[in-house]
């Protein structure tokens, strides 16, 4: 047999090499494959994933949105609520104000009672030294304090001396001890306080003064009775105020109180405002002078204000025995 037909022919070595040739291709195929399948399904479980994650984040998103707005209509609500709260609030104090408007009114416009002008009554005093009964005034602030004036026959009431007062409306009780604690002649006050006990009835209620106030002067008579004159406050000067009650000599020391039966002031002189009298000789008059001429009181009425004998009787002066 020649060569060139033995060439024909492939050998059994090739056909096996070419057999186990196609069986590795075929393994790496299948391998190649089967990678492809896991990659594929590795992919896909991956964007199910994404999709679940995706989708939970929706629902949380949702979920988040939906709360901020019911926060956000809670926030409304609560706002809403305050300003209801404020409006009651500005409601109940404006109807408040209105209410005491009211009953101020109301109070303004009813006469004094008998209770309230028999505690005023009550409340005044009459000097009483040396078992005389002066035409002196003097009445009750406090439960342990009483005041009066400081001009002429007064000027002799220093802190430390003692003296006594008998209350007007009841002249046949017993009389009362009291010692001066504070005297000022320019403002026309003395301050008393009692010695042993209390005062039975003293004026609580209190007033400011102010010009076109009407008032009531309460004062003892020639006849030694309590009695009224009315009149208005015209006007302030310094730390006194004029009023048209018309007071006479012997009214100093009466007390002035407001419609509602409120201390405003006592009757004063008018010290601070009339200057000493020159004589034809050059010389000024002398102060029993001056000081009577002071007490013959015109048509308008001086007072000092209750805010002044207040504030003097929570300050007095030093006492000392009196002789």
């Amino acid at each position: 047999m020649s060569s060139s037909r033995l060439s024909r022919w492939p050998s059994s070595s090739s056909q096996s090499e070419r057999s186990i040739g196609g069986s590795r291709r075929s393994r790496d195929e299948r391998r190649r494959s089967s990678r492809s399948r896991d990659e594929s399904q590795r992919r896909q479980e991956d964007r199910k994933e994404r999709d679940r994650d995706s989708q939970k984040n929706e629902v949380f998103l949702r979920r988040l949105e939906k709360m901020e707005n019911e926060m956000s209509a809670m926030k409304d609500e609560v706002t809403t609520l305050k300003r209801k709260v404020e409006a009651m609030e500005k409601e109940k104090e404006e109807t408040g104000k209105y209410i005491k408007n009211l009953e101020e009114t109301l109070v303004s416009t009813q006469p004094m009672t008998t209770e309230k002008r028999r505690e005023i009554e009550s409340s005044v005093y009459i000097v009483h030294a040396d078992n005389v009964i002066a035409k002196s005034n003097a009445f009750a602030i406090s439960p342990t304090f009483a005041v009066t004036y400081a001009h002429k026959g007064h000027r002799v009431l220093k802190v430390g001396v003692t003296l006594h007062l008998k209350r007007a409306n009841s002249l046949g009780q017993p009389s009362l001890k009291v010692q001066v604690v504070k005297n000022s002649e320019t403002e026309d006050y003395v301050i008393m306080k009692i010695c042993d006990g209390v005062f039975p009835y003293f004026l609580s209620d209190v007033a400011t003064p102010v010009p076109g106030m009407p008032y009531f002067f309460i004062g003892i008579d020639s006849q030694l009775k309590i009695g009224w004159k009315s009149g208005i406050v015209s006007k302030k000067i310094n730390d006194f105020f004029i009023g048209t009650s018309n007071t006479k000599k012997g009214d100093s020391g009466g007390l002035l109180v407001n419609e509602k039966g409120f201390l405003i002031g006592m009757n004063t002189d008018k010290v601070k405002f009339v200057p000493k009298r020159i004589r034809s000789t050059g010389e000024p008059e002398t102060d029993d002078e001056f000081y009577g001429r002071l007490t013959e009181h015109t048509s308008s009425s001086k007072f000092i204000s209750q805010e002044n004998l207040i504030y003097a009787r929570a300050r007095p002066g030093p006492a000392r025995p009196g002789p």
